[in-house]
């Protein structure tokens, strides 16, 4: 989703990753894959997700919606 308007925070995290999204977008899976893609966490249908339980690094979210997938990454400190 090319501008979707969808930003994730605090970055870098160290408990709770926090979506903020536009009003008209529903959030269906959110998953979070480490350094080597593998897949770490699954969410459905939530704006935030419980980070505290990730290895410290970088990690891609991917946050499927109704409106397609974005792609973003954050650090866990």
């Amino acid at each position: 989703v090319a501008d979707s308007g969808i930003e994730i925070y605090p970055n870098p995290s160290s408990s709770t990753l926090y979506i903020k999204k536009p009003a008209n977008i529903l959030i269906n899976h959110v998953k979070i894959y480490d350094v080597t893609g593998k897949l770490i966490t699954v969410t459905d249908g939530v704006a935030e997700v419980d980070a505290s339980h990730l290895k410290v690094g970088v990690h891609k979210v991917l946050i499927e919606t109704d409106k397609g997938t974005v792609q973003k990454s954050f650090v866990k400190k």
